[in-house]
């Protein structure tokens, strides 16, 4: 998602291109909606290009297999591996590895479990067991719980 910016903006700037702008062109406008589209793509304009474009990250959803205490194993982990670059230690690389695995494993289990209790759920129905597998899989073909966001471009 992009949006603009405004901190590092001069507002002398924005006033001085609000004043210049060719506000001449509204009286030639033939009904009041055409006025005012004119007034706000004229706004706009002059916004966009005193702003800085920033890009921010959407998160959509978590998977539901996530646990509390899974983000703080994988907030400790993310620490141990900045450490471990930042001191070359061959011990803070052994623990760091060693907390990776157990994370990884831990991921592996909780996410047998959802799907376990999701083909349970499905009452043994081939069709939503398959549409449980390809959903875990990525094989999507209908993208579901996203937000689409306009971009500027």
């Amino acid at each position: 998602m992009y949006f603009n910016c405004f901190s590092k903006s001069d507002p002398q700037k924005i006033t001085a291109d609000i004043k210049s702008a060719p506000w001449w062109i509204l009286d030639y406008c033939e009904n009041a909606n055409r006025m005012y589209e004119v007034f706000t793509k004229t706004i706009e304009f002059i916004l966009t290009r005193n702003s800085t474009r920033k890009q921010a990250r959407v998160k959509i959803c978590e998977p539901e297999w996530i646990t509390t205490e899974l983000g703080t194993l994988l907030h400790e982990i993310n620490s141990l591996k900045k450490r471990a670059i930042s001191t070359k230690k061959e011990s803070d690389w052994n623990q760091y590895r060693r907390l990776r695995n157990s994370l990884n494993a831990q991921k592996t289990k909780l996410k047998a479990r959802l799907i376990n209790e999701k083909i349970a759920a499905s009452e043994n129905s081939s069709k939503k067991s398959w549409a449980i597998f390809n959903d875990e899989a990525g094989r999507k073909n209908i993208i579901k719980n996203s937000i689409l966001w306009n971009t500027m471009e």
